[in-house]
């Protein structure tokens, strides 16, 4: 497993991150369609081109699709750990690497609503958290020891490193036809 740049980020700049995910996505999705098409674009053009997978085979739609399921179940665990010194965390919740067999609505709108409210909801439970138990022990379903905040550092990796990967495939895929 990769270790991740994020070893010294605190909650509340987690939060702040999570919160801003939503227009990040947002930002990154306008700016390639504006400078993929040559007028206002339709809500399907704009999935179309989401659609296309880019040299690493995932599209912007499956990376935005990733990002959005990891800060469904980060939020899950941070509260379940945070309340449960026995909970037992999602081992994948630690792993920076995309995972395989994506699934997504096909719509980008769809997705970037989905990173929103899910990125405000681990906001929510991290402002939420007792400061005293991020740090507190807790075992993964891989049997190895982690904590809640790990759980939090890496998730907030994963998705900024799912924003870098939706950038590229926008931009490996503009102008390119389906």
């Amino acid at each position: 497993m990769a270790e991740h740049p994020f070893t010294d980020l605190i909650p509340a700049d987690a939060a702040v991150a999570a919160r801003s995910f939503g227009r990040r996505f947002r930002d990154a999705a306008a700016a390639a369609a504006a400078a993929t098409l040559d007028e206002e674009p339709e809500q399907s053009e704009l999935d179309e081109v989401a659609a296309r997978p880019g040299a690493d085979g995932l599209s912007a739609l499956d990376h935005l699709a990733l990002a959005a399921d990891r800060l469904d179940a980060a939020q899950s665990a941070v509260c379940a750990s945070l309340v449960d010194p026995g909970h037992r965390v999602k081992a994948e919740l630690l792993d920076l690497e995309a995972a395989a067999g994506v699934s997504h609505s096909g719509r980008l709108e769809h997705e970037l609503g989905r990173i929103e409210r899910f990125g405000a909801e681990l906001a929510e439970a991290v402002e939420r958290g007792d400061a005293g138990h991020w740090v507190d022990e807790r075992t993964t379903t891989a049997g190895d020891s982690t904590t809640t905040l790990a759980v939090l550092q890496a998730t907030v990796a994963f998705v900024l490193d799912r924003l870098k990967a939706v950038e590229k495939v926008l931009r490996e895929v503009r102008g390119r036809p389906s």
